[in-house]
């Protein structure tokens, strides 16, 4: 279960949305029909195409939790996309001040803090540690992290089977009408778990794989460090991450452990960075951020 820091320093220290390519609009909030309040970053990737708006990850985590959006505050009219989620999901707009959304988005994160409560409500709620009996670990996990040491204990069986459980769990409700293909993903930081599924629309182009809206939501709580990711396909005969996640979530966790659950109830693990050998990078599309 070895992990190395990730490339997270690239981060705007005055938000939580990485943006290392531009300087455009990066959060938002989207209210949901059942009172929910869902934090929205910018999630710019290399391969620019596959760049995560902060419109896209707010309304995919408010849909992958059963809402409906019904209004979408934003502090810059010029956000990507605006236009297009508008016509879409028929949407209000609500444009504040900048000062404003950044109180409204700490009360979005404070609110949805850790929790052990996996009813319908909350099933997407960041997981503890102890959930998983896994407290014992982190300190472990920050010493080797400092240490650079591969050498870190295995899950047990039962942690594992806790572990299987909840993805399979999560994978009824995968949003998939246009796939039928279910997928579950957590990503594990130094906080918690982060869940994850695919929300699809009909146009293929505005959903996101459970990788991607897992990540989504671990990045709105500012995670120092990433120490691995747990994927489940239940009708994949091998659940793999995809060529465009693989690319997302090489910027983030390079040296990550990504820990598959396959359909006949096997494991496989692996480094992200095995997943995309010799993977496409450059400074020179770097920009300094203001």
């Amino acid at each position: 279960m070895p992990h190395i820091k990730q490339p997270l320093s690239r981060m705007n220290e005055n938000k939580r949305s990485y943006q290392p390519y531009s300087n455009k609009p990066g959060e938002c909030v989207i209210k949901g029909s059942k009172g929910g309040s869902y934090l929205g970053l910018r999630i710019e990737s290399i391969s620019f195409p596959l760049t995560i708006s902060a419109l896209q990850a707010g309304i995919c985590l408010c849909l992958m939790n059963g809402e409906e959006p019904q209004e979408i505050i934003i502090s810059d009219s010029n956000i990507g996309g605006i236009e297009k989620w508008k016509t879409l999901l028929d949407v209000h707009i609500q444009i504040v001040e900048k000062v404003h959304l950044k109180q409204l988005i700490e009360e979005v994160v404070s609110q949805q803090s850790l929790n052990l409560d996996l009813t319908r409500d909350s099933i997407f709620s960041p997981i503890s540690h102890d959930y998983l009996e896994l407290s014992h670990m982190v300190p472990e996990l920050e010493k080797a992290l400092q240490q650079r040491n591969q050498n870190l204990p295995i899950f047990t069986k039962k942690q594992m089977d806790k572990v299987a459980a909840k993805l399979r769990q999560l994978c009824s409700y995968a949003i998939c009408e246009e796939s039928n293909f279910p997928v579950s993903a957590m990503i594990w930081t130094e906080q918690g778990f982060f869940p994850g599924v695919n929300v699809e629309f009909r146009d293929w182009e505005n959903g996101l794989c459970a990788e991607r809206t897992a990540l989504a939501s671990a990045l709105r709580y500012s995670p120092k460090n990433i120490y691995g990711l747990f994927v489940h396909a239940e009708q994949g005969d091998l659940s793999t991450p995809c060529g465009a996640c693989r690319q997302v979530l090489n910027e983030h966790m390079p040296y990550a452990r990504l820990y598959s659950l396959h359909k006949d109830g096997s494991w496989s693990e692996y480094s992200i960075h095995e997943l995309l050998p010799h993977a496409f990078s450059s400074n020179v599309l770097s920009k300094t951020i203001e």
